[in-house]
Parts: C-alpha cells; sequence; structure tokens
C-alpha cells in the first residue's frame, strides 16, 4: 500500500516490519491543556 498524499497534520510515520501495520503520529487540531500530547492510532 502506498500513501499519495500526507497530511500536514501527521507528525511521522512509521512502519511495522512484523505487522502489515502502519503507525501514525497525528497532532491533535484543536488546541487543549497537553499541547504537546500526540494521538497514535493504527490503521490497517
Amino acid at each position: 500500500m502506498r500513501a499519495k498524499k500526507f497530511r500536514s497534520n501527521v507528525a511521522a510515520v512509521i512502519i511495522h516490519p512484523t505487522e502489515n501495520k502502519v503507525l501514525m503520529f497525528r497532532r491533535l487540531a484543536k488546541k487543549r491543556k497537553n499541547s504537546g500530547f500526540l494521538n497514535w492510532r493504527w490503521s490497517a
């Protein structure tokens, strides 16, 4: 799978070697108390 476009809010994209999953660290668009908090989720 190839990612055609990368969103500006994506801080880092890590490809898992063992599993066919991509770990994406995204910055929260809305300003909250924890501004430096990174929201991560697995995208199959």
